[in-house]
């Protein structure tokens, strides 16, 4: 059974720490949507830091070359 894992962005599909791409690859959506809704929150006044925490929180994604 392969359970998801709510884990950084793949190198791929990174812009900055890969928070993001993480939590669309874990919801199963395109990343662009979760970036908009971080940037509403930004310019609301409370993003950055839920950005910061879940960049520090969440581990980074597996190699899966090995």
């Amino acid at each position: 059974m392969n359970k998801k894992r709510l884990t950084l962005g793949k190198d791929e599909d990174v812009v900055f720490g890969g928070v993001c791409s993480g939590i669309s690859d874990y919801l199963d959506t395109d990343p662009v949507f979760i970036r908009i809704i971080f940037l509403i929150l930004l310019f609301s006044g409370i993003g950055i830091l839920p950005y910061f925490i879940c960049w520090l929180a969440m581990p980074d994604h597996p190699n899966e070359d090995n």
